[in-house]
């Protein structure tokens, strides 16, 4: 995003204008987007003249449409906004079960030895 967009965004209070501006600038109808949220186009709207919307709607619009909007709301503590970075960085697509299967068991493994070790040190102690 560019920078004069991004302060024009921070000059705005009313977060249902900043999402209804991104989503209106994404191209994507709101028709089809009120579908993809499993709500109607009425609600959309409604939820567009909220003042202050809830983050988990928020961020689902902004995986719809593409658009990170944990910056933008200082009100949003880090780690929530960045988890769900973190989670779609370390995913992996898996091509078959049998990989998908591998890859748990291997972490199980890793798990029960993590906790094997944690269980000895509090033992030492």
């Amino acid at each position: 995003m560019c920078k004069h967009i991004a302060e024009e965004f921070w000059a705005m209070d009313h977060k249902g204008e900043i999402l209804e501006k991104a989503v209106r600038e994404s191209g994507i109808r709101i028709a089809d987007l009120a579908k993809k949220l499993r709500i109607s186009r009425g609600t959309l709207y409604n939820r567009f003249e909220e003042y202050n919307l809830d983050w988990s709607f928020m961020s689902e619009v902004g995986k719809i449409i593409n658009k990170d909007f944990s910056y933008l709301f200082t009100d949003i503590p880090k780690s929530v906004s960045n988890l769900n970075n973190d989670v779609q960085d370390n995913a992996q697509e898996f091509k078959t079960l049998s990989d998908c299967t591998k890859e748990l068991l291997a972490t199980q493994r890793k798990y029960i030895a993590l906790l094997e070790r944690h269980n000895q040190l509090l033992e030492s102690r």
